[in-house]
């Protein structure tokens, strides 16, 4: 059969479960599980927090701190591409701010230069993530 990724409440290590088909995803042959599982894992953490906890809406600007990295990349990622927000990404260094707005930043914040309080003090909303 497939190769397939599922977010399932319980018994994620289990060899088989009972999953919603909308919460599965074939996994591309060319892909491991290994990185399947990072993807669903950074992705389902940004998704939560900007749907269930933030309540994220088009037009809010949100600040992503760590930007770079696994989870903060795929929160710029949707908070840009799905939501419709105004994403602010926050990393430690030139080429991470550079890849924070490949991914969807409309601006970044290199912190080891600048300061992100003085960054973001004219922002009227602001969620932090």
């Amino acid at each position: 059969g497939d190769k397939v990724l599922a977010l399932v409440n319980l018994h994620g290590f289990a060899e088989q479960c009972i999953t919603d088909v909308d919460a599965t995803w074939k996994i591309p042959n060319t892909v491991s599980y290994a990185t399947a599982a990072t993807l669903v894992v950074s992705y389902a953490t940004a998704y939560m927090a900007f749907d269930r906890r933030a309540e994220l809406k088009k037009g809010e600007t949100v600040l992503v701190t760590a930007a770079a990295g696994g989870t903060g990349l795929a929160a710029v990622d949707l908070g840009a591409n799905v939501f419709g927000a105004n994403v602010i990404g926050a990393a430690g260094s030139a080429e991470k701010t550079a890849l924070a707005k490949m991914k969807g930043a409309m601006h970044a914040i290199n912190y080891r230069e600048q300061d992100i309080k003085t960054e973001v003090s004219n922002t009227k909303t602001l969620i932090n993530i």
